[in-house]
């Protein structure tokens, strides 16, 4: 596993990192591959994952902090979690939060994403005026 700066990246956006600080600690944050942060964690066998908003903010992320210190038992259940947006995985995780970069949404993320606004299981906690952080909060049926 590598830690990378990305320097062409922005840092979270204010508002994202201010909404993040209100949270609770156990309000657990699903970040979607893409999102735009500062740093990210890169390795092989995963799609790209994030760390620098639980520095930045103090909230807990488990897919960043479990891959990095229990890869093999983790990596399978987030990255699915993250590919897939499934309320099962979701409740499962406790997922309280999703972070989303919509621009860089795949159709499968982009479909479950849509139908979650549309029942009421997903709504928007934030949404970046630039257009590239969503926060979605969920609550599962």
């Amino acid at each position: 596993m590598v830690a990378q700066a990305q320097s062409d990246r922005p840092a979270i956006p204010a508002g994202a990192a201010e909404f993040l600080r209100s949270t609770r600690v156990d309000d657990r944050l699903l970040v979607l591959p893409g999102a735009q942060t500062a740093f990210a964690l890169y390795d092989g066998l995963s799609p790209q994952i994030t760390a620098d908003i639980a520095a930045e903010t103090g909230q807990f992320i488990p897919y960043g902090y479990h891959h990095l210190s229990h890869a093999e038992r983790y990596a399978a259940r987030y990255g699915w979690a993250q590919r897939s947006l499934l309320d099962s995985d979701l409740r499962e995780l406790r997922v309280r939060y999703v972070y989303a970069d919509p621009r860089v949404l795949d159709a499968v993320q982009a479909d479950a994403i849509a139908a979650k606004l549309a029942d009421g299981r997903f709504r928007e906690a934030y949404r970046d005026p630039g257009g590239t952080a969503v926060i979605y909060a969920f609550s599962p049926a």
